[in-house]
């Protein structure tokens, strides 16, 4: 499994390059729109849904997969974010609110 960096408090973009390995283009994150953390890095979203979940009590349903380009583009898409029960039937994140809140975090703990 690559390396997982869990994220609470803000860093720097570059720091987190240095740390977990690209995917291609891009950098897998996790979410957790509840408790404002990210997750970057590992091979699945699953992989760092899965290290979210063991650090905090959270339901997965506040967590949400998303893949980060260098040119701070964030696309919506991950297996994780297939979510029936809370209306999400896709890989992609259909509700704006949930991509608005997922953007806060992302540009909250990120810096660039």
């Amino acid at each position: 499994m690559d390396k997982i960096l869990i994220i609470d408090k803000p860093i720097k973009f570059s720091d987190i390059e240095k740390v977990v390995s690209w995917h291609s283009d891009y950098i897998k994150g996790v979410a957790d729109i509840k408790n404002q953390r990210l997750s970057f890095g590992g091979s699945l979203h699953a992989d760092g849904e899965q290290k979210l979940l063991e650090e905090l009590d959270v339901d997965n349903e506040f967590l949400w997969g998303f893949n980060f380009y260098p040119n701070k583009e964030v696309e919506y898409e991950s297996l994780i974010n297939i979510k029936p029960r809370v209306g999400n039937k896709s890989i992609f994140i259909a509700s704006e609110e949930i991509k608005k809140q997922v953007n806060e975090v992302i540009f909250k703990l990120i810096l660039f």
